[in-house]
């Protein structure tokens, strides 16, 4: 007699159940990933940011310790609801001009947007004359300036204040002290992953703030440093 070897395969439920834990180790890998993915760049893109401030903070240091000459304190436009707040700003320390414009991204294609422009921070040294800040228009803007301001980020604070003797509060105290504050604000991001509460006006809100759990988010970060700095040449 021949033996009967019985053969036995899954069913159909065992066959479901295996391939919906297979899913569930899938799905999981893949949002395990994509939040690796998610920090890496969000990562990168802090460090960008704080650089991007870091360098401005110590291009206009650098500039009010050793440039001499005097300091043209900045002029905000769009304090008042009725101005543009797209209007260039402006400070001469000595012979070089900082121009401004705060909230408008840094897009170097020929198309803008809404709240985008081709320079948002931009040095030069020929409209100054001896701290007093000349009239500004777009020509003299681009032509041999330098933009201090990456690609695709923005400003949203630049102030440079004098520091008075709070013992005397005499306005002659930037003269006699030279010391002067100098804080930068810059966000890296599009338009929809920042807050804006305020739709009145355009571009985010003052300091600026990246929307939580947006997508996108990872492309967005705020980083803002502040200095006080004492002018060595005179």
């Amino acid at each position: 007699m021949s033996g009967r070897v019985g053969h036995k395969g899954f069913t159909i439920v065992e066959l479901l159940i295996a391939s919906a834990v297979f899913s569930v180790v899938l799905l999981v890998c893949a949002v395990g990933l994509l939040q690796i993915g998610r920090t890496y760049y969000k990562g990168i893109t802090s460090s960008k940011t704080q650089e991007a401030a870091r360098s401005i903070i110590e291009e206009v240091s650098k500039t009010i310790q050793f440039n001499g000459g005097n300091v043209g304190l900045m002029i905000h436009p769009g304090s008042d609801p009725s101005e543009n707040p797209a209007t260039p700003s402006y400070i001469c320390i000595g012979d070089r001009r900082f121009a401004f414009v705060l909230n408008n991204q840094l897009i170097s294609s020929d198309t803008l947007g809404p709240n985008q422009s081709r320079h948002v921070l931009a040095v030069d040294t020929s409209a100054c004359t001896g701290g007093v800040p000349q009239p500004l228009n777009n020509s003299s803007l681009i032509t041999d300036s330098r933009e201090l301001v990456p690609p695709n980020m923005r400003l949203t604070k630049f102030e440079v204040t004098c520091v008075k003797n709070e013992s005397t509060p005499d306005p002659s105290d930037c003269l006699t002290d030279n010391l002067y504050k100098v804080t930068v604000r810059v966000v890296a991001g599009h338009q929809d992953v920042l807050v804006d509460n305020d739709n009145a006006r355009p571009g985010p809100d003052l300091p600026g703030e990246c929307l939580p759990n947006s997508v996108g988010g990872q492309f967005c970060a705020v980083a803002e440093l502040s200095t006080t700095v004492q002018k060595r040449v005179k």
